[in-house]
This record gives structure tokens, sequence and C-alpha cells, in this order.
């Protein structure tokens, strides 16, 4: 599978993903065989949410900012809860934990949501013949 993406703006993106199917077929030598490969596309469009997790060490996460120009450390911090840096109020695509779920300090979900869109070949079917046309060899 190929995976790609194509287009960004912003927190929208867009990606190409390429799935490929290959098939070994052994015929005896000196033999003489007809191949047809048939499949089938079926369109998709369909909306999806995925929920991702983010979680803290027990002792937090040291973050620093170094300058470009010299990469110098001009500023660092220690991360301990969640729920401070990405407020759901700030962040839109974020959301706390559900009770019971972790601790609330140390883990947040972030909802990513769109659309997936395409064609997906489906039903492959590869029919192989001999030299004598009527005689199928591989369904």
């Amino acid at each position: 599978m190929h995976f790609q993406v194509t287009e960004s703006d912003g927190e929208t993106f867009e990606e190409a993903t390429l799935m490929e199917a290959t098939s070994d077929i052994l015929v005896s030598p000196h033999s003489r065989c007809t191949v047809s490969v048939l499949l089938d596309e079926k369109p998709i469009h369909q909306e999806f949410t995925a929920v991702t997790r983010m979680s803290l060490p027990g002792n937090g996460v040291s973050v620093f900012i170094r300058r470009k120009s010299d990469g110098v450390n001009v500023f660092g911090y220690k991360i301990k809860n969640l729920r401070v840096v990405f407020s759901p109020d700030v962040v839109k695509c974020c959301r706390p934990i559900k009770d019971g779920e972790g601790d609330p300090d140390l883990e947040m979900d972030f909802l990513s949501k769109g659309v997936i869109h395409g064609v997906i070949a489906c039903n492959h079917k590869i029919l192989l013949r001999s030299g004598d046309s009527s005689k199928l060899l591989v369904k």
C-alpha cells in the first residue's frame, strides 16, 4: 500500500492511498495460457471519525524552544497537565477522556473527522485458460 499527503491547508489535508494486489501464477514449461483479470470498481464516499489518545508519562514531559539561527535553548518548561495545554475551548478537536478511562491530567483524546472519497477495486478474479480456450485451469 502507498500513502501520500497530496494537499495541505492548515488543519485540512488531502491524502491519496494506492493499493495493489499481486498474484503469482505458475504454469507448466512450454505450455500456452491466457490470463484474464477481472476487477469490480466500487465508488466510496463515507464520513469518518478517528480518535487518537495522547498520554504523558507520570512525571510529565520537558519542552524546549530553540532559536533557529544557532540552536540555543531560549526557553524550557515541563508539561504535567494536558488539560492546561490543550483546552477544549481553544483546541476544538480535543476532548477530555471519559471517567474511569485514565488520568484526565495525563491523557487527552483528539478527534479527526473527514471524508473518504474514491474508488476501491474488489471481487478480484483471475481466469487462466490453457491453449485449448475451452479448458479453464484456475478460477
